[in-house]
């Protein structure tokens, strides 16, 4: 059996038997079985903190009113409904608001029945450790043999919460990578998938608030680094998510800041992300990584941005790895042109056209699933200057030999 039949096989057994996994804010049917009489109370117990709002269902398919309530209240991360009279229930509804960075969100459904015993109607942990059971099932039905089906292997490690192990399968497996697409499919019931920076929650499932907030969070660390040069803007697929979309691209999950200096000025690439990491830390925000010529700013939530350095040498030309050295004019860019994305002003290079075709090449309108940065450090050897800290490899440069991002 091949992979994609495998997954074709467990995506089957996923549909038709555990189409609540995982659960977001979809509304959650839970069907009473009428078999354990009267309901005299019910309780949904989370796992973790969640707002939730749990309807019940009378046997004409009717919602049950507040009125018929006695008493509601939540002790823990448990709500309690008491009803006024016990009565016989069809089932209940849950629906809840997804917290942007949860994997998935857990509780338990029971109900009091006339004999004074709490009867477990559903639990989604449990659903999920079934379909990892049949999951398992395949893998022996298989042999077990992990490097012929790794497919099956990422997918339990995947459904128990463990990104990184499913992560180390994927990046340790030819075909799999192969397959992004197919497997993305999957992920995407998770609010996640395979990008060029690894498993996330990728635009595409961000709300429009979501990402206004982070654009707004972005356009203050704009402002601070405005203060120690006039050439910021925005960069990379920041820059073609508006040309392109209008948006955010789907598959990316950060917002890329530019900011370069005379090479005049700041001789290194060192110095100049030491000067903009003090002023951001003098104006609240923690560079969390240092990276070969850009820094992770947190935003003081689960987000980050990447702020990247470059040096305008004495030629007016420039670059931002991990595009080539000097593969940009500096009057293609700065200074930058104010423009809005979702409502939010920011910076964007002066020419974006230009700056677009020289990043990422002349059919840069139309999305190119085999595109690659250069990611050659070497080019900028000279300019590196004396690092004392450690140099963090992004996960570009790390697989760079076997995987494209997406333009």
């Amino acid at each position: 059996m091949t992979l994609i039949e495998r997954l074709a096989r467990i995506e089957e057994i996923w549909s038709g038997r555990f189409p609540n996994v995982p659960w977001y804010n979809a509304p959650y049917g839970v069907v009473i079985p009428t078999s354990i009489g009267e309901v005299h109370a019910v309780r949904l117990i989370a796992v973790e903190p969640i707002s939730a709002d749990l309807k019940l269902i009378r046997l004409d398919g009717s919602h049950l009113p507040f009125e018929k309530f006695a008493n509601i209240k939540v002790v823990g991360f448990t709500l309690h409904l008491t009803l006024a009279a016990p009565a016989l229930l069809a089932g209940a509804i849950v629906v809840c608001g997804n917290p942007a960075e949860r994997f998935h969100q857990d509780f338990v459904i029971e109900v009091l029945t006339s004999d004074q015993k709490w009867n477990r109607i559903v639990d989604t942990v449990e659903e999920r450790v079934q379909l990892v059971q049949e999951i398992a099932i395949q893998i022996e039905q298989h042999g077990g043999k992990k490097d012929d089906i790794h497919d099956l292997y990422f997918l339990c490690a995947f459904l128990l919460g463990d990104f990184s192990g499913a992560q180390r399968i994927y990046d340790s497996n030819v075909e799999l990578k192969q397959n992004r697409g197919r497997l993305n499919q999957i992920l995407h019931r998770f609010h996640r998938e395979i990008t060029a920076h690894g498993i996330k929650r990728s635009f595409r499932f961000w709300s429009k608030a979501e990402k206004i907030s982070y654009l707004q969070d972005a356009q203050k660390v704009v402002k601070i680094l405005q203060t120690i040069s006039p050439n910021v803007s925005v960069g990379f697929g920041t820059v073609l998510g508006h040309e392109r979309e209008q948006d955010l691209i789907n598959h990316d999950d950060d917002i890329d800041v530019l900011i370069a200096f005379p090479a005049s000025d700041v001789v290194s690439i060192t110095e100049a992300l030491k000067i903009c990491k003090d002023h951001l830390a003098a104006g609240g925000y923690v560079c969390s990584r240092r990276f070969f010529s850009h820094h992770w700013v947190k935003l003081g939530n689960s987000r980050t941005l990447d702020v990247f350095v470059g040096l305008i040498e004495q030629d007016g030309n420039l670059g931002f790895y991990p595009s080539a050295r000097r593969s940009l004019i500096s009057e293609m860019v700065f200074p930058s042109a104010e423009k809005q994305l979702l409502g939010v002003d920011l910076p964007f290079p002066r020419d974006v056209e230009r700056y677009l075709e020289v990043v990422y090449g002349r059919e840069w309108r139309s999305p190119d699933v085999s595109f690659m940065h250069p990611w050659d450090r070497t080019q900028y050897d000279d300019l590196l200057g004396t690092v004392s800290e450690k140099i963090t490899s992004t996960r570009g440069e790390l697989i760079k030999p076997e995987m494209a991002a997406p333009s």
